[in-house]
């Protein structure tokens, strides 16, 4: 391996090493703040996705679908 190869390679363990402590430092900050609240927020609150957006559906496509299992079931 070339200096510039090695260098390379021990930057990015250095980096790599920086953001799992980073990592691990908010893991125990968020563990602690939590243990003090006296109610716990909603998982999906602390992990910040977005409420699913569902469709709902329609009576021809519920009609379809049970025509289908319908299908499946006499054939077997």
């Amino acid at each position: 391996m070339t200096p510039r190869e090695l260098a390379a390679v021990f930057a990015a363990v250095a980096g790599r090493r920086r953001r799992e402590h980073a990592e691990r430092m908010s893991l125990a900050w968020h563990v602690e703040a939590l243990s003090r609240t006296k109610k716990l927020p909603r998982l999906r609150d602390l992990t910040g996705e977005p409420e699913p957006r569902r469709r709902r559906q329609s009576a021809d496509e519920m009609a379809a679908i049970a025509m289908r299992w319908h299908a499946v079931v006499t054939a077997a």
